[in-house]
This record gives structure tokens, sequence and C-alpha cells, in this order.
């Protein structure tokens, strides 16, 4: 079996079992969602019992506060109560179990958040229960609400007004506290409200019995997946143990016997074979090292064409710069480091050539290049023959801040070498126009546009008078 097949076979065995663990964690996690969801509803159903239970509580307290003081913002808070308990009024969205407590305490400078207009049914409907909790959770809520006709009467008696033979408050008479006070503390009263009760622990049984039965499936299955994916992992750790003997054995081995030869062919030793260890891609691989080391001497004539060196200036030529600003532009992106490139063309150069010949022409390339070199002395500048009289420089790590600094010294540096020129119009010296490009760490970019924009500085320099350096910041 070929490599290649042996990384096939493993790449679909380890999909295979890769998607199984990750099934098993998604169904691992689906339950746990379905285990935290339906919690929720349990709490929020629970709650929502208990502030009904708190509801006629606090509706007690509101109508034996009024009949006893007869302050009217009592009897307000009452019907407010009411209005909310049935949607009829919005519900506030801090509307908790000392909510009546702050109010009657605080009054006006209670802050309260406005929420929806929302009834308990409704809100109960919105959490998802059943029928059957609906049925009970209404009949708490119509015992509560026939506990509430004994407390608006008792607020009516407070204000002289009675029932008609139709049940409405139509008769007009003295205030009666006394009967108020009575309404509120008869044994029918006590009676009404111990009757809210019952409903309200049929509505907590039938919650906690649903719900536990819910959450005990829910936990069942997760364990299921749990351990499904437990045995698939040490499965899968089995299975790299396997293949890491195996990739040992029949790659790695056999790659370090040819690197032993590789080096062996790196000190010149031309008799050196390699063993070929099998008939796969690395058996292949051994022949090829062979036939490489018969053809040294070629493979090393080849390579000197390679040749990284500008041959007329010594410094480094147009591929190494596409390579280095590529390598760059990339470590810029990664470190978040600064990075510049200057592009530096010499001013008049073909007058040079016209007047005193394409030998001292390319002596002036020596010339420029050498001391380009010489100014730029940091082990990660580099500086490069861009083409024709044209030299490149990239300044990784350094962010050129204005044209006064590192372009406009390059002018000034090649100027002051002392490399004469004939026929300039702006010195008897061959003055340099720089075009220079900077990138803040923050900036991304590609080699091209780099290039571009230092080509356009460098033309800019050149209609401004030559001699000189233009900078465009990225």
């Amino acid at each position: 079996m070929n490599i290649k097949t042996r990384f096939i076979t493993l790449f679909i065995f380890l999909t295979a079992m890769l998607t199984a663990v990750w099934f098993c964690i998604e169904r691992i996690n689906h339950h746990s969602q379905a285990t935290t969801e339906a919690e929720k509803v349990r709490l929020d159903s629970l709650r929502l019992a208990d502030h009904l239970r708190q509801s006629s509580d606090d509706l007690t307290r509101m109508a034996r506060t009024y009949v006893a003081t007869g302050e009217q913002r009592y009897e307000k808070y009452f019907h407010d109560i009411i209005d909310i308990r049935n949607g009829k009024a919005p519900r506030p969205a801090n509307y908790d179990e000392v909510y009546w407590d702050y109010i009657t305490a605080l009054g006006e400078n209670f802050e309260v958040i406005t929420g929806d207009a929302v009834s308990y049914v409704d809100l109960f409907k919105r959490l998802g229960g059943t029928e059957d909790e609906l049925n009970i959770l209404e009949r708490a809520l119509n015992r509560s609400n026939r506990l509430a006709v004994i407390e608006t009467e008792a607020l009516y008696a407070m204000k002289g007004v009675y029932t008609d033979d139709e049940g409405l408050y139509t008769r007009h008479g003295e205030p009666d506290q006394a009967l108020a006070i009575k309404l509120l503390h008869s044994v029918d009263y006590h009676q009404a409200k111990a009757a809210i009760m019952h409903p309200i622990e049929q509505f907590y049984e039938h919650i906690d019995s649903r719900t536990a039965l819910y959450l005990e499936r829910a936990r069942a299955q997760q364990d299921k997946y749990e351990a499904i994916a437990m045995y698939l992992m040490v499965g899968l750790a089995l299975y790299f143990l396997y293949s890491f003997f195996q990739v040992r054995n029949k790659i790695v081995n056999p790659i370090l016997e040819l690197s032993e030869v590789a080096k062996h062919i790196k000190a010149g030793k031309s008799d050196v074979r390699a063993k070929v260890f099998s008939k796969d891609e690395i058996g292949q691989l051994a022949k090829s090292f062979n036939e490489m080391n018969d053809n040294l001497s070629q493979v090393i004539s080849e390579l000197k064409d390679l040749s990284y060196i500008d041959p007329l200036t010594q410094v480094a030529n147009r591929r190494v710069f596409d390579q280095t600003l590529s390598r760059e532009l990339r470590r810029h992106k990664r470190n978040l480091k600064s990075l510049s490139l200057l592009l530096i063309d010499v001013d008049y150069f073909k007058r040079l050539n016209d007047s005193a010949g394409h030998q001292l022409g390319d002596q002036c390339l020596m010339q420029i290049a050498a001391a380009l070199e010489a100014h730029f002395k940091r082990a990660g500048d580099l500086v490069a023959r861009y083409g024709g009289e044209e030299f490149a420089a990239i300044l990784s790590e350094t962010e050129i801040d204005n044209v006064e600094d590192i372009p406009t010294k390059v002018c000034e540096v090649i100027e002051n070498a002392g490399i004469s020129h004939p026929n300039s119009s702006i010195s008897k010296f061959v003055t340099v126009s720089v075009g220079a490009v900077s990138m803040v760490p923050e900036q991304d970019t590609t080699s091209s546009k780099l290039i571009n924009v230092a080509d356009n500085a460098l033309y800019r320099a050149k209609e401004l008078g030559r001699n000189r350096a233009e900078l465009k910041k990225l």
C-alpha cells in the first residue's frame, strides 16, 4: 500500500470517528440545553404561581390598609394589582414579591420599570404549560377573583356604596367602616383565602411531576451519549497510537535515513546511495536521491544560474526582493509590526550613459549600491536592484514618520558619495529620487499595491524636481 492510500484510509477513518464524536457532543449539548430549558420553564412556572399567591396577599393587605386608614392610594394600589393581574395594565419589569412593599414605603420615589400588559394566563401559555396545568392555574385565579369580590365590597362600604338586587354598586348610604372590617375578617373571607391555596398546590405538584419526568429522560439521553463519546475517544486514542507506530516505522525512519544520505550529498560525496526501502513514494524518493546524486554537477550548475545576487551591483536581485517583500508582508500581518518600502531611482541616468559611456554608468550603479548597503546596516533591512537604474530598500519594523527622515537621508547619502555626473541639471554629482511608503501595524495590503504606492510617490518626487523624497502612508 502506498503512502497516499494509507493516508486516505487514515483520513476516512478519522473523519468517521470524529464525525461520530461530534454527533455525540452535539446530542449532549442538545439534551443539556433541553434540561436547562426545562429547569427554566419549571422555575418560571412556579414563580408565576407564587406571584398569583402573592397578588392575593397584596390585595388583602391593600384592602385592609385602606379600610383601616382610609388613604385613597391603597384603594388605587388594590385596583392596580387586579388590572396588572388581568393584563389590563402594563406589568412592571421589576414586578416581584416585594414590589408593593417598595411602593407603599416609597410611593412615587420608587422607580417603576414599565413592561408589557399581559395576564397571568397568557404568561403561562408562553411558558408552554399543559392544558391541565392551565386549568388549575385558571381555577386558582378564579378563586382569587372571588376573594377580590369580598374585598371590593369592603372598599365600597368605606365609601357608603352598596349592591342592589342585581349585585351592582348603585345604592348609596352612610359609609360603614365596621362592615368593611367585618367583611375582611369574616369566616367566609378566610375560607375563600384558604381555597386559593389548594389549586396552587396542585399546580406545584403538576409542574414538579411533568418537569421531573422530562429532566430524567433528558439526563438519561445525555448520559448515554456521554458514554458513547467516551468509548469513541478511547478508540481514537488507540488508533492514534497504532498510527504513530505505523508512521514512525513506515515513513519517519525511512525519511531519517534519507536525511542522512542528503547530508552526504550536501558534502559532495557522489558515491553515496540511498537504500530503497519500499515501492511506495518514499522508495521513489530514494531513487530520486540516487539520480540527483548522479547528476550533482548539473544540479550545482543550475543552482548557480538561480543566484540571488545581482551580478553587476552585488546586491540582492529582483527575485530576492519579491520574495522578501512577500515574506515581510506576511510577518507584518501576523506580528502587527510596521513596514516601510523605498524605491530609489537615479536622476538623469540616461544622460550619464550617453555622455560618459555605459562603463561609467555601470560603475555609477555599483557605487550607489555600495553606498546604500553601507547606509542600511540593520540585519532585517534589504537593499536590492529593482531594475535598470532603480534600487529598492525594504525596512522591516520601521515606520517612517516624515519625508525629512529616512527617505530624505538616502538622497543626502547618494549625493554626498560624490559620484560625478557631467550632464545633470541639478548637481555635479549623481543624485537620486526616492518614493517611500510606510505601513502602520494595523494596515494590511498586497505586494503589488505597496509597490504601486511607492512608485507613485517616486514619480511625484521626479515631477517636483528630483533629488528629493516623497512619502505615502497606508
